[in-house]
């Protein structure tokens, strides 16, 4: 019997799995209330700045002083997940996680608001406009939906891996690699617009925008995304996270192993 026993969870790993489930269903609830706010802010926009729909170019006016009431938006909509993600977590890697799995609800909840408020988008390869800081991140709605995917299912694989009491922690390589796919999925966005910065080699000063510049960004039609870059990016983040796991995993034998023999 006393064999059976050690290989049950704990009541207290039970309690925590049961706590982070109802968390887990707390931030749904979140995500989805604030993913139609933003879908219906967006609703608002639409009907200022695009009237007869959506499309390519940008109304040239999104770039002149209402640019920072944008940016001011966006970080606001930023701070307000990094709060509940720091609330829902006590450990700087738990809080993270739930950070990611907020996010990416959150981004789908929005795009699910555009559908059911606006029917659009008409399919998941339309263009769209994801970000505006520091300059415009353009793709098509299914690279940004694939994204928040990606990071629900890591948030989720994260806080397993913290249940588990593995040290994620002891492999920096491991993060390094996640940071430079998290970097390869941010360029792939950035791309459009970027090469534009870079091709009119025109210093960026996004608080005093040059006047060519605008017209470049307002006259701007994206047509290439470069789904290569976004697939390098998904690939290094799961590689480095199925390493960072692997080497939960071996620390949690070794403690496992040193608590026997003791």
């Amino acid at each position: 019997m006393r064999k059976l026993s050690a290989y049950r969870p704990s009541s207290f790993l039970g309690q925590v799995q049961l706590a982070d489930v109802k968390k887990a269903l707390t931030l749904v609830g979140f995500a989805l209330a604030m993913g139609y706010l933003e879908a219906a802010v967006v609703v608002y926009l639409r009907q200022i700045y695009f009237p007869q729909g959506f499309a390519f170019p940008l109304n040239s006016t999104m770039l002149e002083p209402t640019l920072l009431v944008e940016w001011g938006r966006e970080i606001a909509t930023l701070v307000m997940l990094a709060a509940i993600a720091w609330l829902s977590g006590k450990s700087l890697l738990e809080r993270f996680s739930w950070f990611l799995f907020v996010f990416g609800t959150w981004d789908i909840f929005y795009y699910l608001g555009l559908k059911a408020l606006l029917n659009w988008p008409p399919s998941l390869l339309t263009w769209d406009i994801l970000f505006l800081i520091p300059i415009p991140w353009a793709a098509p709605v299914l690279a940004p939906v694939l994204v928040a995917a990606s990071m629900i299912a890591l948030g989720l694989g994260f806080i397993s891996l913290g249940q588990t009491g593995r040290v994620a922690r002891q492999n920096p390589g491991g993060w390094l690699v996640m940071a430079a796919g998290a970097t390869a999925i941010l360029l792939s966005f950035l791309s459009n617009y970027g090469t534009t910065v870079t091709r009119l080699c025109i210093p960026y000063n996004p608080f005093d925008l040059h006047p060519e510049l605008s017209a470049s960004f307002a006259a701007h039609v994206p047509t290439n995304y470069p789904w290569w870059l976004l697939a390098f990016g998904l690939a290094m983040v799961w590689a480095a996270f199925l390493r960072i796991n692997s080497r939960g995993s071996k620390s949690e034998v070794t403690v496992q192993n040193k608590r026997r023999s003791s």
